[in-house]
């Protein structure tokens, strides 16, 4: 629930599979993971919010690259316009855009929809 003229922040929460990776945003010239949202009237969409990174080698590349190998949550701060109604359900759509690599393989970028529906009290 939020409030007219409120903010909220939408949680993304992301579990890679076991031996997996998921580069992060200073993926250097990998795609990072970015959580996009769909734009929506009244609604004002913030910057996101990574969670810092572990370095890892990988290969092709000499220096380390930030990655995430463990859950992490990214953290999508919203306002909702004061005009919104007392009780209106918002529907919050967007992407999940990622890369991943195991020891072996790096797969291509893959992107998953996720949603949200906020109330308006």
């Amino acid at each position: 629930m939020v409030t007219k003229g409120g903010a909220v922040t939408l949680w993304a929460d992301v579990t890679p599979k076991s031996n997996i990776h998921v580069y992060a945003a200073d993926g250097q010239g990998f795609t990072p993971v970015t959580l996009v949202l769909t734009p929506h009237p009244g609604v004002t969409i913030g910057k996101v919010k990574y969670p810092i990174p572990e370095l890892a080698h990988t290969v092709g590349v000499s220096d380390p690259v930030g990655v995430y190998t463990k859950p992490f949550r990214l953290a999508q701060p919203i306002n909702v316009a004061s005009s919104a109604k007392s009780g209106e359900a918002i529907t919050i759509a967007g992407v999940v855009n990622y890369q991943a690599r195991d020891d072996r393989v790096c797969y291509p970028t893959a992107s998953l929809p996720i949603s949200w529906i906020v109330t308006v009290k």
